[in-house]
């Protein structure tokens, strides 16, 4: 889809006049990039973003190649405009618990040369470790202490995209016949949880909570949210029936999105910017 969309934008360029230009990405080690023109920034939820959550969800990315010289490249046409590129390290070759980032504001002024070229060179000490927005943290009782799990509703930012992630427990967690869970908001963000249900071998079972109108609200999938602000957290207790056995398939079940402030985004936006 994204040749298409470039062959398509290189042909009206072409018919407006204006012949494009190739970006050289090029960086130390294989990454990532994502190029955002200022009609989509300006016409996405969040700008640059969200639409390089999207793109990152739908795989509309480009990745940097071997080009043989000891560096990664990728090639990339454009028409006149300005653009953020991001260029991400996928794979921890900086950073081994986060994506490296860096954000690059470019502009890409018109030509009638059909071989005009720009090249962006990275170096390793662009990258700056990844500590954006995502999604609220699980915690789970291990008998002594709440250890930090996973995140859960992970990259999805707005309604639009609301939707159902898992992820298994160890049932070794299981204390006193009861499991003991936590899920915190760390971010500079608001977490909207519609129901969050834990299989215990397949079948579904509810949680409790101090709050009871607060597990009442995750019982179901019904869009009457519980909402989680940064520094905010619910902690719930399921209880293990004697009939699940000694060690239990758990999965644990989370339906919702999160919404990030523009205020931080903002602040994020100016901290990844290579200067």
């Amino acid at each position: 889809m994204r040749k298409l969309l470039v062959t398509l934008a290189a042909t009206l360029a072409t018919l407006a006049g204006q012949a494009q230009t190739t970006l050289d990405i090029n960086t130390p080690f294989p990454c990532m990039v994502s190029v955002i023109s200022e009609e989509e920034a300006a016409g996405a939820e969040w700008g640059w973003w969200s639409v390089w959550h999207e793109q990152k969800t739908s795989n509309d990315v480009y990745a940097t190649a071997d080009n043989g010289s000891g560096s990664y490249s990728a090639q990339i046409l454009v028409s006149p405009g300005y653009y953020t590129i991001v260029v991400f390290d996928f794979d921890g070759y900086v950073y081994d618990l986060s994506d490296g980032v860096v954000l690059e504001s470019y502009y890409v002024g018109p030509s009638k040369s059909a071989s005009q070229r720009k090249i962006i060179r990275l170096q390793k000490s662009d990258f700056i470790e990844w500590n954006c927005l995502s999604c609220p943290w699980l915690y789970v009782f291990d008998g002594q202490q709440f250890v930090r799990q996973e995140e859960i509703i992970k990259d999805v930012a707005g309604k639009s995209r609301e939707t159902t992630t898992t992820c298994s427990i160890d049932a070794r967690n299981i204390v006193n016949g009861q499991l003991r869970l936590r899920v915190q908001e760390e971010k500079e963000e608001t977490s909207y949880l519609d129901r969050i249900t834990l299989l215990v071998n397949g079948q579904p079972l509810q949680a409790r909570a101090e709050a009871q109108c607060a597990a009442d609200k995750l019982a179901t999938q019904d869009e009457q949210y519980l909402e989680l602000r940064k520094g905010e957290h619910i902690e719930l207790v399921f209880d293990i029936p004697a009939e699940a056995g000694a060690t239990p398939e758990l999965r644990l079940e989370s339906r919702g999105f999160y919404e990030p402030e523009q205020e931080y985004l903002d602040q994020i936006y100016e901290t990844y910017l290579r200067r």
